[in-house]
């Protein structure tokens, strides 16, 4: 005898899913969802996974899951899914690289800085996996910063210019062509040179005695701190000596050090002016009378005398502009 009846056979379930984001990086979590495909009339009941990573994990609900890759690789992600102990799929296996975060860093000149000096800033901002950079940010931390200087660029090499002196957080981050971000903080201490100002020093006789203050120099950008001259002939609190230098030019410097440590100096001339040699002949003794000759012979290095100034030893006195010869009448012997 025979007999005969009607099976249906279903193809097997189709496992597969999509990942998002499309591109990982390395420590992001990834989110998996479920995109299996089965015409029978019993429903999927079992989804397994395998992540790549050591991490594997059993649904039984098409939710999404997610997982964390900590390191940067190619990982393997297997998929199996269930309807019953009989009807399983194959496995799917996709293949899903996970890239590297970048590592910020940057360079900057670490010392004193000209007060409105434009500081370079140089990214040295790597990918260990080798992707290249896309883009990079940075934020300045400059509260006095102005539309002509802003806080921020996306320029790989900036450059930034700070008003006062001080220590700033600097902000830098950088984005790799897979869309990888890393930023870094670095807390940056600038010190403003103390800008100086030497006020011109009137010319000295070099006849002058004792000393003379040249204290004439100063911080114009309010810098603070000490300063202090140095030269021939000059103490440490600008008073300097005409007669001890002698004439000429001479140079003395202010050395301000600020409480920064910061250092600067300016320079400025002293001119010490000849004194004239005052010099003259008398004729020789004559009866009284007779008036005596007197011929000036005083002289200077340089310049002009202008002033003579006579005593002739009889209680007269006489003031004269111009050198050369005159007499003089004595009206009492002696």
């Amino acid at each position: 005898a025979d007999t005969s009846f009607n099976l249906t056979v279903y193809n097997k379930p189709v496992a597969d899913f999509a990942t998002t984001p499309a591109a990982v990086c390395a420590g992001s979590t990834v989110t998996l969802t479920d995109n299996v495909t089965y015409g029978g009339p019993a429903p999927v009941k079992e989804w397994y996974w395998d992540f790549g990573n050591g991490d594997t994990k059993t649904n039984t609900t098409n939710a999404a899951t997610t997982t964390v890759y900590k390191d940067y690789q190619t990982y393997t992600v297997k998929q199996v899914v269930k309807v019953s102990q009989l009807c399983v799929s194959d496995t799917l296996k996709k293949t899903l690289t996970v890239y590297a975060a970048p590592v910020a860093s940057f360079t900057y000149p670490q010392n004193c800085i000209s007060q409105g000096e434009q500081i370079p800033f140089t990214s040295t901002s790597t990918a260990p996996d080798g992707q290249a950079l896309a883009s990079y940010a940075w934020d300045f931390g400059d509260v006095n910063a102005t539309p002509a200087n802003p806080d921020t660029s996306t320029l790989a090499d900036p450059v930034h210019s700070y008003t006062y002196y001080g220590s700033y957080k600097i902000r830098h981050s950088v984005t790799t062509v897979n869309g990888c971000v890393k930023d870094t903080v670095v807390t940056a201490t600038f010190n403003v040179k103390p800008v100086l100002t030497y006020a011109s020093i009137p010319a000295v006789c070099e006849s002058v005695k004792g000393t003379i203050s040249i204290a004439l120099a100063g911080v114009t950008n309010g810098v603070t701190g000490a300063g202090i001259y140095r030269g021939p002939y000059v103490d440490a609190s600008g008073n300097f000596n005409p007669s001890a230098a002698g004439a000429g030019s001479h140079t003395v410097k202010y050395v301000f050090t600020a409480s920064s440590g910061c250092m600067d100096s300016i320079a400025a001339i002293v001119r010490v002016l000849p004194a004239p040699d005052a010099d003259f002949t008398i004729s020789p003794d004559v009866c009284l009378g007779a008036p005596v000759t007197i011929i000036d012979q005083s002289t200077i290095a340089s310049g002009a005398i202008t002033s003579l100034n006579w005593s002739f030893g009889d209680g007269t006195t006489d003031v004269q502009t111009t050198g050369g010869a005159f007499d003089k009448l004595y009206t009492g012997a002696g």
